[in-house]
This record gives structure tokens, C-alpha cells and sequence, in this order.
């Protein structure tokens, strides 16, 4: 999205504050040293990011505006959603 904006000259992330968060997509690439199997923690850890970025976010008063590169992400962001919204915490 940052490349395509770029490309497009517009200056939105120079405009809007944003987190960019790290990511471990190349283990999605590396099917020869990591199975299905490996990359299940990457992925838990990846939606713990996601939602605590969220939930850090939705705490500053920000609303998130939330782009994912792959769907399973969309996990860690409701999830931190719900912490943020959930009773008695």
C-alpha cells in the first residue's frame, strides 16, 4: 500500500500518522524449511501483534484503520478489539 501510494505520488503516509508493523511473511515463502505446522506460531504471533497495535491504538483515541497483507491477520486485529471492548477487564 506505502509502494503503491509512492507510485501514485500521493504523500498519505507522510500525511497520516501510522504503525508499521513487522511482519513474518517469509516464512509463507519458505515452505522447504518451515511445514504447515512451524509456521502456526509465527502466525499466533503475528495476531498478537496486530492486536496489540489495536488495542494500543483504539487506547490513544486513534481509530485504526487497519490494511493486512493476508486475511488470518484480520484475527489479531478483532482480537484487539475485543480486549479493548471486553466487560471487566
Amino acid at each position: 500500500m506505502e509502494i503503491a501510494a509512492i507510485n501514485a505520488n500521493s504523500d498519505f503516509f507522510n500525511r497520516h500518522p501510522y504503525l508499521d508493523i513487522e511482519t513474518h511473511n517469509e516464512t509463507i515463502y519458505n515452505k522447504v524449511q518451515n511445514t504447515t505446522a512451524k509456521r502456526i506460531n509465527f502466525v499466533r504471533k503475528q495476531c498478537a501483534r496486530v492486536a496489540n497495535a489495536t488495542e494500543i491504538t483504539l487506547q490513544q483515541g486513534f481509530f485504526p484503520l487497519i490494511l493486512l497483507e493476508i486475511t488470518l491477520q484480520l484475527w489479531g486485529a478483532l482480537q484487539g478489539l475485543n480486549v479493548l471492548m471486553a466487560p471487566n477487564k
